[in-house]
């Protein structure tokens, strides 16, 4: 049987918080300074969609994108939970920046593959991260991105190790475990949820 207190995600989201933890528990209490880290994530998902929008379609743009996602119930709710939702956001945000940026620089190039070697060490779900991007690629034939592909399948998967001390000791086999398991979630790990129950 699953041990219902274990928790099958990579570390990184929780080491966000645990920061957070350490360095305002004494002036917002443990139960909020924990949760700090997702709020300030948001505020950085917030800034980075502002200066995207606002930048390409001027200030009005920038200012209803922002206030758009963060007056979504869902996202709004996740940034108050210290959980792997809001991280994830965040990293896949700032992976797409990275990744227009980096067809034209490369210190944005490896800025991406530093991202998603984070948002690997936050959710399994981050693997579909370079999907999109490598449909644009393809869809509009552009070879300038071929920079950061490489970038991320060499860089990422080193910071996603370097980034989760479980998989220190013998990667392979742990990393193959954690593939297996968030693929099979339904027979490893049963989360039993109920909807719309009266």
């Amino acid at each position: 049987l699953w041990d219902i207190e274990h928790n099958p995600h990579p570390p990184l989201y929780k080491i966000f918080s645990a920061l957070t933890l350490a360095f305002f528990k004494d002036h917002l209490g443990s139960f909020a300074a924990f949760r700090l880290s997702s709020q300030i994530q948001c505020g950085l998902l917030l800034a980075a969609l502002f200066i995207c929008l606002a930048g390409t379609r001027g200030l009005a743009a920038g200012l209803c994108g922002a206030a758009c996602l963060v007056l979504m119930p869902r996202v709004f709710g996740h940034a108050h939970f210290g959980t792997t939702e809001l991280p994830l956001m965040t990293l896949w945000f700032l992976c797409v920046c990275a990744f227009w940026r980096g067809r034209e620089q490369a210190v944005f190039s490896v800025l991406l593959a530093i991202l998603w070697g984070m948002a690997l060490a936050t959710k399994f779900t981050a693997v579909l991260i370079p999907a999109p991007l490598v449909l644009w690629a393809l869809a509009y034939r552009d070879r300038a991105s071929l920079r950061n592909f490489i970038l991320m399948l060499l860089v990422a998967p080193l910071i996603a190790i370097a980034l989760n001390p479980g998989w220190w000791h013998d990667p392979v086999a742990k990393i193959s475990a954690y593939v297996t398991t968030s693929l099979t979630r339904d027979e490893h790990i049963p989360i039993p949820t109920l909807y719309f129950v009266l």
